[in-house]
């Protein structure tokens, strides 16, 4: 359980860290911390896994045969909450939470699963940005699992990492650093060195000590990070299903020596480098869609090939709305592109084929039997405007008449016509390079480079996170970078 990690949709909120979802013990490099037998192995499993879907469906059918005074229905109900949190769906995960807390407070006990309860509503509140309700509630967590005799000592560093995090949100560094600090110890005395949790939490110091000025500090403290994290050669290894706790994430952190930033044609690149891989990042939106364009680098300095995307990549939104933003296939995109650029050329013609201009003339005649009258009216040809019909409309004065004819204007037609052609010249041209550039699931031989882009559906960002799967890693990009 070394990340801490609220499912792959809110990883970025935790300034780049990843947070517990549920307060479920777990086995930390061979060592097993079970705070207590949980009622469904299967659900947890699932909850482990990052398959919420099938974990909803396990909690579900659980509560639908669970008598009302079940002991194990409270278990069930958080699950159940658990997972619809994790799936991002605030407004359903609020009301099963309201179940779950009615249940478990009425048992009267300060247990480890009163600490889950906890845990999970401080992740609720803090995924709605209600960050003093999240504080308050992760430190009912962690005072529930100081006194617990069942607690887990390996989730006590989660939440205390946590409360962490929700401090550095609130600008409060030195207090932030005290409890990763208080984490740290707490994970080395009752967890063991080393892991990847031990990684995690030297990060955040690392992080914390570089907003505070601290370079030295930060430098030491990403160095000791990536020692751990190196020395599971995961962007080599091939892929295999794990829990989401023993994935090996590399984030972006500025000032870490195995990350650096430039500019190209006036996009922001992000550069990670482990283990012999360099991944590099930037993202843009593709113009006349609601799409993002993730410009993406790859390339294996290493003496193994490597698994490029063994699993989806993920842009997850944090500003304005946390929410998943869908990976568009690049094909279709490209077809959506080419259509919408042909039909602003079609109306572009239309349009250029009416246009007409105006002629005046004036003549002077006799009078007639009445004199000069004025008179006014006007008459069209060929039944509209354009293709060669036109209008005349005219005035006549005393003995001069005034004559205004509507005629094609044909120098603005052919400049229609020259622009639709560009429009859809252009659409095919961009349709062609979406098309081309798009990034599937592929392997990357020693020496070689690939490059290319992902496609994501996201209308309204303002701030994300890119996760790139590579081998049994996963590197990770904040935009704007922090």
């Amino acid at each position: 359980m070394n990340k801490l990690t609220l499912s792959v949709f809110i990883t970025l909120l935790t300034l780049g860290t990843t947070s517990l979802a549920h307060a479920q013990t777990a086995n930390v490099q061979g060592e097993t911390a079970q705070a207590y037998a949980v009622p469904n192995e299967d659900g947890e499993r699932a909850l482990d896994m990052g398959d919420y879907a099938r974990a909803e469906t396990v909690f579900t059918d659980e509560l639908k045969r669970a008598a009302k005074n079940s002991p194990d229905r409270p278990y069930f109900q958080i699950g159940l909450s658990e997972s619809l949190l994790n799936q991002g769906r605030f407004q359903e995960a609020t009301k099963e939470y309201k179940k779950a807390q009615s249940l478990v407070e009425s048992r009267g006990k300060n247990d480890e699963l009163t600490a889950r309860l906890y845990d999970g509503l401080s992740w609720l509140n803090h995924g709605q940005g209600k960050l003093d309700d999240a504080v308050q509630y992760v430190q009912k967590a962690i005072n529930v699992r100081k006194a617990a005799p069942d607690a887990s000592l390996l989730l006590m560093v989660t939440s205390l990492t946590h409360l962490g995090q929700l401090l550095e949100l609130q600008g409060q560094l030195g207090q932030a650093g005290q409890y990763y600090s208080e984490a740290i110890r707490f994970q080395d005395a009752h967890v063991g060195r080393n892991t990847l949790l031990a990684a995690d939490l030297l990060e955040s110091l690392g992080s914390i000590s570089r907003r505070m000025g601290d370079a030295a500090k930060a430098n030491q403290y990403f160095q000791q990070s990536l020692q751990i994290k190196l020395a599971t050669s995961a962007p080599a290894a091939p892929y295999t299903p794990h829990p989401y706790w023993q994935t090996v994430t590399f984030p972006f952190l500025d000032g870490s020596p195995n990350c650096s930033k430039r500019f190209d044609q006036g996009s922001l690149q992000e550069f990670i480098t482990a283990n012999g891989v360099t991944v590099a990042t930037s993202m843009q939106p593709v113009e006349a869609t609601k799409s993002i364009k993730v410009n993406v680098y790859v390339r294996n300095d290493g003496d193994k090939e490597i698994q490029f995307l063994p699993t989806p990549p993920s842009l997850t939104i944090t500003q304005p709305k946390i929410s998943i933003a869908p990976q568009v296939d690049p094909t279709r995109l490209a077809e959506s592109v080419q259509k919408k650029g042909d039909r602003k050329a079609s109306w572009i013609r239309f349009w250029g084929s009416q246009a007409t201009q105006t002629m005046t003339s004036t003549s002077i005649g006799g009078p007639g039997f009445f004199g000069y009258p004025p008179v006014y009216g006007g008459y069209s040809y060929g039944g509209g405007f354009g293709g060669g019909s036109y209008n005349q409309w005219y005035n006549r004065s005393g003995n001069m008449t005034i004559m205004h004819t509507s005629i094609p204007d044909y120098a603005a037609q052919a400049r229609a016509l020259q622009r639709a052609a560009e429009v859809s010249a252009q659409s095919h041209e961009r349709a062609g390079n979406i098309a081309a550039s798009g990034l599937g699931p592929t392997a990357v031989a020693p020496g070689a480079t690939i490059t290319g882009a992902l496609y994501f559906d996201a209308p309204k960002i303002a701030e994300g996170t890119v996760r790139i799967p590579v081998g049994n890693a996963v590197f990770e990009y904040m935009f704007p970078p922090h």
